[in-house]
């Protein structure tokens, strides 16, 4: 191999290791030459998309939320995660939305189950008791002490529900129901997610098929070698990434010493 560097030297050698990373946080130096390498030398790369990423959403309800964090089951197609969930201008942040944000091609909708160790029914009857409870209290400050105020006031608002200056004493059963469904299934439709600049891993990358998993050494190209997130491999929040980073990097590195 003759490896050239950006000012021009270059140097021979009889191993390469190829850990550039992917397109993840291109400010830190990561925009993606790997992958041409890699392919320079036979190799294929799958489609590339931020992971571990904010996912966007419309913004009329998530606006009025910003700053504000809750935990909730967080849904996406098929695919679940339970955590926190912080709500910003843009859409939903935090360590459930990133879980999820690597499984969202195709999906139009994210949902958030913001009360979900009660069912349906629990709920229901919490909110007639709360309800007759607190005759006098208004929609305004109804939920406080079941969630924080300002997602009470855009909880009703999706719902349809207002003047929020309105005695809680009068909601009716359907209303009732439809607040108890939203807490349960509150959909956010998804418009994308934020940009490479703010992604932590990148999904998708160079096939792994054509590596040998004990060495990272090339099936295509006797000496030549990748690790970390150059190779399709990303994984959930948690250190998973980093430690795939290390464990490949280490194993290549004892290969090229054999």
């Amino acid at each position: 191999f003759n490896v050239i560097s950006y000012n021009g030297q270059s140097e021979y050698a009889d191993n390469v290791i190829v850990a550039t990373g992917g397109k993840a946080a291109p400010n830190l130096g990561s925009k993606g030459v790997g992958y041409e390498i890699l392919e320079s030398f036979g190799h294929k790369v799958t489609e590339l998309s931020p992971s571990l990423v904010q996912i966007k959403t419309e913004t009329d309800v998530v606006k009025k939320l910003k700053g504000i964090k809750l935990n909730a089951n967080v849904s996406l197609g098929n695919f679940k995660e339970y955590g926190e969930v912080l709500f910003t201008e843009y859409g939903l942040s935090g360590p459930a939305v990133f879980s999820l944000s690597s499984r969202l091609k195709n999906q139009k909708t994210i949902s958030l189950d913001i009360m979900s160790e009660y069912s349906e029914d629990e709920l229901y009857n919490m909110i007639s008791v709360r309800m007759y409870q607190n005759p006098k209290i208004t929609l305004e400050n109804f939920f406080v002490g079941m969630f924080n105020k300002r997602v009470g006031q855009a909880l009703l608002k999706y719902c349809g529900i207002e003047p929020l200056s309105r005695y809680a004493v009068t909601l009716g059963e359907k209303e009732i129901r439809r607040i108890c469904s939203t807490i349960k299934k509150w959909n956010f439709k998804i418009t994308g997610t934020m940009s490479w600049n703010n992604a932590q891993v990148t999904k998708g990358g160079v096939i792994t098929d054509d590596f040998n998993p004990n060495t990272m050494e090339s099936k295509l190209v006797n000496g030549l070698y990748a690790t970390g997130e150059v190779l399709d491999i990303d994984g959930d929040c948690g250190g998973y990434n980093l430690q795939w980073a290390w464990s490949s990097g280490y194993l290549a590195g004892i290969s090229v010493g054999k």
